[in-house]
């Protein structure tokens, strides 16, 4: 109310100002001589006509009733416009109450101008990010309670075995000394892959979650490549799987040397394992003022069409994988050359080889 009046005052004082105005520049009615009005009665009462009025003059009551019809109109219309503003305060308020509550399913349909309908817009434009941000916390939380299971489920296989192993060891202690560090050996690489496999799970919920950060540096392509390469030498020894690299050795990229070399060991590693004896993995690299591309290829016994489209998802196992393999190293090598900025695409035929083509934009 107090609203609706401090509008209205300063137009009612106008108005009445003017009015005052008009009706002092208005003529003055000249007004007949008494004994005039009373002859002239007489006559008009002889042909029966009876009045009590004087015709003369400006019209004041006319005037009066317009004046005032006009006063009664803007205040009703201020009147109307609190009301509607009003309205339009509490269901901001509403709004912002329902936002407290973490309710984001609203929309403000404000689209005129005025200080409250900027102030509606940019309350709608703070709920957009807030939902933004909560759909984002739920699909974070969504992605590590998968990461827990996938764990739990990838952990199980190994676990087992190791327990075997172990069950053996105990239940047979007259074993001989050969058996004995075979059982050793084996239970040895079931904890190594058992841990291989928790770091990979555990960095792969890190980057879904948000929290790994890569930390570029300009590097050697060629250095990372070395380093890459030596540590799958003994791999490649027992395998007989020759390994060769070419490449202007001057090329850099900006990258986490840390964690591409594990992809690109993951890639690797996996052309090996599917190569045969005698063959090569072939890599090369080249570089232009756009990106730099390494491509990994083999000779080896290629993917099928309905594996190939699968290769990079989590715990997919292609028909020719290896027994011991948990579908995880190409999925990880994917997420990391991802987060790096980079792309990788994959090239196979049966019987003929699979080439990996990886993409570092420059920056």
């Amino acid at each position: 109310m107090r609203g609706a009046l401090k509008k209205i005052l300063p137009i009612l004082l106008i108005t009445a100002l003017f009015a005052g105005i008009y009706f002092l520049t208005l003529p003055k009615p000249k007004l007949p001589d008494y004994e005039e009005v009373n002859s002239a009665l007489s006559v008009l009462e002889k042909y029966g006509y009876e009045s009590d009025q004087v015709v003369g003059g400006a019209n004041y009551e006319h005037l009066a009733l317009c004046f005032g019809g006009y006063l009664f109109a803007i205040i009703g219309f201020f009147f109307a416009y609190d009301y509607v503003e009003r309205r339009k305060i509490v269901k901001v308020i509403d709004y912002a109450r329902k936002i407290n509550e973490k309710v984001y399913d609203l929309k403000l349909d404000e689209n005129s101008e005025g200080e409250l309908s900027l102030l509606a817009n940019e309350l709608y434009k703070t709920t957009v990010i807030l939902k933004e941000a909560a759909q984002t916390d739920k699909n974070r939380a969504r992605k590590m309670e998968t990461a827990l299971a996938d764990i739990s489920h990838q952990l199980r296989t190994p676990l087992t075995s190791l327990q075997i192993t172990i069950d053996n060891l105990y239940e047979n202690p007259t074993l001989d000394s050969i058996t004995r560090q075979e059982f050793l050996n084996a239970a040895g690489r079931q904890i190594e892959q058992m841990s291989e496999l928790v770091i990979t799970l555990l960095n792969l919920a890190k980057v879904d979650n948000g929290t790994l950060k890569v930390r570029p540096e300009k590097i050697s392509v060629s250095e990372l490549l070395d380093n890459v390469v030596r540590g799958l030498a003994i791999l490649a020894e027992i395998s007989d799987v020759e390994i060769k690299v070419s490449g202007n050795k001057s090329t850099k990229i900006e990258v986490d040397p840390k964690w591409q070399a594990q992809a690109l060991t993951n890639i690797i590693k996996n052309c090996i394992e599917h190569s045969k004896s005698g063959q090569s993995v072939d890599i090369s690299f080249v570089s232009n003022p756009v990106y730099t591309r390494i491509l990994i290829a083999d000779s080896g016994e290629g993917i099928s069409k309905e594996d190939l489209g699968h290769i990079f998802d989590r715990f997919y196992k292609a028909k020719n994988a290896k027994a011991e393999s948990v579908g995880i190293g190409l999925a990880f090598a994917k997420t990391m050359i991802e987060a790096d900025g980079g792309q990788i695409k994959v090239k196979s035929k049966e019987g003929v080889g699979t080439t990996f083509e990886i993409t570092y934009f420059k920056k």
